[in-house]
């Protein structure tokens, strides 16, 4: 009788702890799984394309690159990189990463060109690399080219695609649209679909646009740690949270420049974009209850600025 009694209650303790430590299992899976996101946060715009000015010449079919400031991707501050001018356009950071524009492109013709050029003053500076009139090999017309640049932002870490005049051709791809993508860390992350509302995937080298973007058009990946760059001291606009109603009115009063106005959410999704391009502009919009983060950038740097909506 005791040793049936000893084993139910020996067999009640180890349920009991087998069910405290798929308690804490849930727990710590679901408090991990709640916290993954994707490393950045894409949007789209379209902006008139410009080519580069006074760019700096990049010879030969891999260019090494002193960069003009510290960029970080997956890690550490990266402060080299290689670009590659020959078969693909991309950015290569060693183990940090990659971004890519990858469409089996290869040199087209006298018109070729690959340059870089730096813009602005720090700490907001902008690194510019442009494939101007970049080809395919082996295409059937010999005009069949692409226009493109990469930027990368200083401080905020943020990527851009711009893309160009192009003069892609059906099939000139072959059985490969373009694929737009990054490797962060280990993942590959495409911006893929359509061109005018992509998306972000965690997919692999297999994922494409199912077209070629328009000229003008621009990718733009935003870290989702953007909430931790440090606020400007001296912000030339103002923000009135109206308490009774939850509406937001942004004064640009101080702006002497056009620029653009982003606002942030606090996972770093965009939920505001506008061209500003006088002080006399007032921007009114209703948010939901929560910190937000406005963003002004302009050709000479970025302001930023945390606030409450209510």
């Amino acid at each position: 009788m005791n040793k049936k009694y000893n084993l139910v209650i020996l067999n009640t303790v180890i349920m009991k702890n087998l069910y405290h430590f798929y308690l804490v299992f849930c727990v710590l899976f679901l408090n991990s799984y709640s916290k993954a996101q994707m490393p950045y946060v894409l949007d789209t715009r379209i902006e008139s394309f410009q080519y580069l000015s006074a760019p700096t010449i990049m010879p030969g079919s891999s260019y090494n690159l002193t960069l003009p400031f510290t960029f970080k991707m997956s890690g550490p501050s990266i402060n080299t990189a290689t670009i590659n001018t020959s078969n693909d356009g991309y950015i290569n950071f060693g183990s940090e990463g990659i971004v890519s524009m990858v469409a089996k492109m290869g040199y087209l013709d006298v018109n070729t060109q690959h340059s870089y050029e730096v813009n602005g003053i720090s700490p907001n500076r902008i690194l510019k690399i442009e494939w101007k009139h970049q080809g395919l090999t082996g295409s059937a017309a010999n005009n069949d080219s692409i226009s493109y640049q990469m930027w990368l932002y200083e401080t905020s870490n943020i990527i851009e695609w711009h893309f160009g005049p192009n003069a892609w051709y059906t099939g000139s791809f072959g059985s490969t649209n373009p694929l737009v993508m990054i490797l962060y860390g280990s993942s590959y992350y495409d911006i893929m679909g359509s061109v005018n509302t992509p998306t972000l995937v965690n997919c692999g080298p297999s994922c494409h646009l199912n077209g070629l973007p328009a000229n003008g058009k621009i990718y733009r990946l935003t870290p989702s740690s953007i909430t931790s760059i440090p606020e400007n001291e001296e912000i030339p606009f103002t923000i009135i949270s109206d308490q009774q109603n939850g509406n937001i009115e942004i004064n640009m009063k101080g702006i002497h420049t056009e620029g653009s106005l982003i606002i942030y959410d606090a996972l770093g999704k965009e939920v505001f974009n506008s061209v500003i391009r006088n002080e006399a502009e007032k921007v009114q919009l209703v948010l939901k209850s929560g910190v937000y983060i406005a963003t002004f950038e302009h050709n000479k740097g970025m302001y930023k600025k945390k606030f409450l909506a209510n």
